[in-house]
C-alpha cells in the first residue's frame, strides 16, 4: 500500500507538470490568437496607403529553400518603382513569401514585432 504523503505528492507533481505542459500547448497554439480583436492589430504596417490602380506583381515565392539575397533582390527590382513608398514595400514583401518564411513574418506579428518594426 502507498503512504498518503507519497500518494499526494504524486499528484501534486502530476498537476504541476499538466500546468507546464498545458502552457507549452497555449504557446505553441498561440494562446487566444483567433480572437482578432480590431482589424488595426492584423495589420503589418497599419496607415500603409495603396496607389490607385496599383497591382502587386507576381513574385516568386521565397519558402527558405534558396538564397534570400537574391530573393530580396528580385523583390527590389520588381517593387522598384515604388521604392519610396517603404509601408508599401514591408505591406507587400508578406506576398513574396511562402511556407515556412511566410509562417515566420506572421509569428513575429503576432510577438509583437508589427508596425514596421522589424525592419
Amino acid at each position: 500500500m502507498v503512504a498518503p504523503t507519497v500518494a499526494v505528492l504524486d499528484v501534486d507533481r502530476a498537476r504541476d507538470k499538466l500546468e507546464v505542459l498545458e502552457k507549452r500547448l497555449r504557446a505553441i497554439e498561440g494562446g487566444n490568437s483567433h480572437e482578432f480583436g480590431d482589424a488595426v492589430g492584423l495589420c503589418l504596417v497599419p496607415d500603409v496607403i495603396i496607389p490607385s490602380k496599383f497591382k502587386v506583381p507576381d513574385f516568386e515565392k521565397y519558402k527558405g529553400t534558396t538564397c534570400p539575397k537574391s530573393h530580396l533582390t528580385m523583390y527590389c527590382r520588381k517593387m522598384a518603382a515604388h521604392a519610396h513608398n517603404e509601408k508599401l514595400l514591408i505591406h507587400c514583401f508578406q506576398d513574396s513569401l511562402g511556407g515556412v518564411s511566410l509562417t515566420g513574418i506572421c509569428t513575429l506579428n503576432q510577438l509583437g514585432f508589427h508596425h514596421g518594426r522589424i525592419w
